[in-house]
């Protein structure tokens, strides 16, 4: 079996908690205790051991970005909201791309990767202020010690950090002219598809995400255009940058990784999203339902996430919701719950049983999306980085609860 080294026991249980979130695993392995109370399996192991590999390489360099941020109150922002996501999973996904064509990931890559950590970052504050998030891990956010902080000043900061970025690839490397075009091309669609071109105003985003009513009816397919337009877009745009700097990748497999990058940000937000219905607090690390909103006035309002789609369809599926949004209690907790108490059984049987077919739905659709992943992975050159990305995958669609 892999042996995961550390620096200490408390970055296992934060990297355990960060990439098995919300599963079985989190809470019965390192959340409850720091020693793990039992036995991870190999492929769990051998998955974590090559994040914990990015992590290292990647980290230093996060900081050394987060350094350049000019403004003292933003800084700790960025600090805080890395401190959180530690399986770095755009980095983890570009390092196993380019270990698969055999490239080496030397400075100009890690700072690639690190903009793509910021980048992510940068809409992790901005997400923050929007849903008026107080705790994290048990932990005041900045927006509960600080109060908001204009969106539209942490963009201009991150691409602030972007132009920085660019500017020492191109005096680290000899760039051709066409392919620093590329590269600005590239930065530029991620940033349009990511931040609109800008948000004017703070109103302006919160009316774009919180804008669904418990009694409205989306598609599925507006549901998947928009993950795919922005989650997607940070995937495919983080590799095709760092295959920007080896001009001799062709283009057949410069697109092919570019589209591989976007089913993996619509994987990972599918997954995020059922996470969030299933999971405890335990193993989110937050309170679950963060999707569903309640505002001041009382009236609730949920994201347009495929779960909570498809709950609304099933027969009583929006008095659920009401119930989950008064008590936060995700699936874990309501199952937990019917186990241990006869108290309002029948209920918390019924919600219970509704909420699996929407879940059950939502992970036949996850399962489609890493059949899909993998179909374009075998038409790369086998290696164990293709293995591992085939292997992370697998367990990301594999939710228990």
């Amino acid at each position: 079996m892999a042996v995961i080294l550390f620096p200490n026991k408390k970055e296992m249980k934060r990297l355990c908690n960060s990439f098995f979130r919300g599963g079985v695993l989190c809470p019965e392995y390192s959340c409850k205790e720091i020693e793990p109370e039992g036995e991870l399996s190999d492929v769990e192991y051998e998955v974590l051991s090559e994040i914990q590999k990015t992590v290292v390489l990647v980290n230093k360099k996060m900081e050394g970005l987060i350094n350049e941020i000019f403004f003292s109150k933003i800084a700790q922002k960025y600090r805080y909201e890395n401190s959180f996501t530690n399986w770095r999973d755009r980095s983890h996904f570009i390092r196993l791309c380019l270990e698969i064509l055999d490239k080496e990931i030397d400075g100009n890559v890690l700072y690639i990767m690190g903009l793509m950590e910021i980048f992510y970052l940068s809409w992790l504050i901005a997400d923050e202020a929007i849903d008026e998030t107080k705790k994290c891990e048990d932990k005041k956010t900045i927006y509960n010690e600080e109060g908001k902080i204009p969106p539209i000043c942490i963009s201009n900061i991150t691409h602030t950090i972007t132009s920085k970025v660019l500017q020492e690839i191109v005096e680290n490397k000899k760039l051709s002219v066409d392919t620093l075009q590329k590269m600005q091309e590239i930065i530029a669609e991620i940033w349009d598809k990511t931040w609109y071109g800008f948000y004017e105003d703070e109103k302006a985003i919160v009316k774009l995400e919180n804008d669904m009513k418990i009694d409205d009816v989306i598609e599925e397919i507006d549901y998947f255009k928009r993950i795919e337009l922005i989650w997607g877009s940070h995937f495919e745009g983080g590799i095709k940058l760092a295959l920007s700097l080896f001009p001799e990748i062709d283009e057949e497999k410069f697109e092919l990784f570019g589209k591989i990058g976007r089913l993996w940000g619509k994987m990972l937000k599918l997954r995020d999203d059922i996470i969030d219905i299933v999971g405890d607090k335990v193993g989110l690390g937050r309170e679950p339902l963060e999707d569903i909103i309640v505002s001041n006035d009382g009236s609730i309002k949920f994201k347009k996430t495929l779960p909570l789609i498809r709950l609304v369809k099933e027969e009583g599926g929006q008095e659920i919701i009401k119930k989950l949004a008064n008590n936060k209690m995700g699936l874990s907790e309501i199952k937990k719950k019917l186990a241990n108490t006869l108290t309002e059984q029948e209920e918390l049987k019924n919600m219970s049983l509704t909420l699996e077919k929407a879940i059950e739905y939502s992970q036949k659709r996850l399962q489609l999306i890493v059949s899909e992943i993998n179909e374009f992975l075998m038409k790369l050159p086998d290696s164990n980085a293709k293995i591992s990305l085939m292997k992370l995958a697998s367990l990301v669609s594999t939710i228990r609860y």
